[in-house]
Formats: structure tokens, sequence, C-alpha cells
């Protein structure tokens, strides 16, 4: 094994087993650093670019002067292909460093990445909607809808004896839900957050929180706001999304859901992109 392999090898073990043991982000960033790669520096120089507040602009000419560097040919004909591999996974680890522990909402901006063929592939909003199982009928009420890429399908899947309601803090966000929707009476859009919006108690079927719950500060308060707005007997469907910055575990998922008063229900889907079942004791 060369050592250009073997160095790469380590760092994806050592990434790896600090992701796999839960340790806090400046665990993981020891890790990138201690991997003596150049490409980690650069990486972490992207994340402390986050941190800093750059703008959109600054930050996409950070990337690509970094990706430049990245694909200096080396001696090694395979070299290349392993420094890419390896940013890439070191610049979506660096950007959890700082995510983790600031969450936000995803910035207008990025607005695209939530509609990508990757993200559709694997948790489209009609697969979404099956495992949370959405009838005909149903209220459902969908926290942090964003551009609204599953409230749509589920304002038609319930039909017009049914009703959704898309969530979210930021009124770009519910702009473009609401082009989409045009046409359905059955859909509404609140701009707030889930803790604050004062929401009729007991009055949903079902709750949706698809890749957002590591944006929220207070999750467990989130769910728990998520909890009274649910009809005794009423489920609560999360979804995480492998790639996402803010990315939780099944476990921590199942934690959260138990500690704000649901029991588990169920769960599907695969590690990169799974969905758990809760449901509000009657």
């Amino acid at each position: 094994m060369s050592r250009a392999t073997d160095g790469f090898s380590v760092t994806m073990r050592r990434i790896a087993g600090v992701y796999g043991t839960g340790e806090r982000p400046s665990a993981v960033k020891a890790a990138i650093i201690g991997s003596r790669d150049g490409a980690a520096r650069r990486t972490v120089l992207l994340s402390e670019g986050y941190r800093k507040g750059l703008r959109p602009a600054a930050h996409s000419r950070a990337g690509s002067a970094c990706c430049r560097s990245l694909g200096t040919r080396s001696r090694r004909g395979s070299e290349p292909v392993k420094r890419l591999l390896t940013a890439a996974v070191l610049a979506g680890v660096a950007g959890v460093l700082w995510l983790r522990r600031n969450p936000v909402p995803c910035p207008v901006w990025l607005a695209f990445v939530l509609e990508n063929p990757y993200v559709e592939r694997v948790a489209g909003g009609a697969a979404l909607l099956d495992r949370a199982g959405v009838r005909t009928g149903m209220r459902v009420l969908d926290v942090g809808c964003g551009t609204g890429r599953v409230t749509v399908p589920a304002a038609r899947r319930v039909g017009p004896a049914g009703e959704v309601v898309g969530l979210d803090l930021q009124p770009e966000m519910l702009r473009r839900a609401r082009r989409k929707a045009r046409g359905l009476s059955n859909v509404r859009f609140v701009a707030g957050d889930v803790v604050e919006t004062p929401l009729e108690e007991g009055y949903f079927d079902l709750a949706l929180v698809v890749g957002v719950l590591g944006e929220l500060r207070d999750r467990e308060g989130a769910l728990r706001a998520v909890h009274r707005a649910l009809r005794p007997g009423g489920l609560l469907s999360i979804t995480e999304v492998f790639g996402d910055p803010d990315y939780r575990g099944r476990r921590a998922v199942r934690e959260l859901g138990e500690s704000a008063g649901f029991r588990y229900a169920g769960e599907a889907g695969s590690f990169l992109s799974f969905t758990v079942n809760f449901k509000k004791p009657i």
C-alpha cells in the first residue's frame, strides 16, 4: 500500500470513528487537522469562512480556489482522484463543524440544494409521504417546509377533504412555496417558528419534519409544540437525508422524539435517507 493510499484510509477511518462515537465538533476538527492533509487545512478554512459570515460570492471564490489547488496533478497518477475524494468528504465535515454548533435554517440562496437529483432520488416527496402514511382527508403540518418540496405533494395527496399547513421562518422560502402551490385551495403557509407560532391544540393528524431537525435551536421545544398541535393518536414523521450538514442519526432522532412525549412507531429507508415515525399517545 502506498503512502498516499494509506494516508487517505487513515484520514477516512479517523473521521468515521469520531462520528461513530458521537464526539463533539472539536474532536472532529482535531481528526481532520491530525490527518496532515493539505486539503484538511483548506477545508477547515472554508468552514471558518462560514463562521465569520462570508457572503455567498466570497465563499464561492474561496471554494473555487480550494478546488483548483486540489486539482494539481501529482507524480502519482491516482493521487488527484484520492485527493479530490478526501476533499469532498472533508468539505462536508468542515461545514458540519460550524453548523452543529450554530444551527441555522438553510439560506434561500441554497434552496436549489433541497431539490437536486440526489435528494429527489433518495428522499422524493412521494416516497416520504408513503413512509409517513399520508392519506386522503388528513390534516398535515409541514415544519420547516422551505420551498414546499413536500408540502405541495402532501396537499395533492390529502385532497380537497384534507388540509396542509406549511410553516417556515423565511418569507422568501414561503414565497417560492406559494408559487408552487398555485391552484391548490387546501394548502396555506405560515411564517414563524414552530415554538412561538400559536398552533391549534389537537388539530393535526400528522406532522412532517423533513431535513430540518438539526436546524432547530430548541429541538425538544419544537417537538413538544408539535406534540400539542397533534390530536391524540396523531403521527410525527421525521426524515433525515445523508449529506445534509445538519444530519442527525437514527438514535438521536428517536431519543428526541421520545423525550418530547412521543412513542416510537417504526422506521423506514436506508442510511442515505431514513424516516422515523412516532405516535402521540391516546
